[in-house]
C-alpha cells in the first residue's frame, strides 16, 4: 500500500450540499472479491485510467464535486 499525498481537509458546500471531509488517500492492490454493502453501493465499475480521464474532461457533473477534486489532487487524472 502506498499513501497518496498528505492528509487534508476539504469543505464542498453548494446549495443543496455541505459536504466536510478529513481525507486521506492509498493506492494499493486487492486481489480478493469485493463485499460492498448494498445500501451504500449503486454500482461498481472497472474503467481504464484512460477513458476516466475522458469522462471526466467531457462529463464533470456525472460525478460528485468532491470525486472530481480528489482524483485531480492526487495526480490519478
Amino acid at each position: 500500500m502506498r499513501r497518496l499525498g498528505s492528509e487534508r481537509y476539504t469543505e464542498i458546500v453548494t446549495d443543496d450540499l455541505a459536504d466536510r471531509e478529513i481525507q486521506q488517500a492509498f493506492r494499493c492492490t486487492y486481489a480478493d472479491e469485493l463485499r460492498l454493502d448494498p445500501l451504500e453501493v449503486d454500482e461498481v465499475r472497472y474503467i481504464d485510467i484512460e477513458e476516466l480521464r475522458r469522462w471526466l474532461e467531457d462529463a464533470p457533473q456525472q460525478f460528485t464535486p468532491w470525486f472530481v477534486e480528489d482524483v485531480r489532487h492526487f495526480g490519478v487524472v
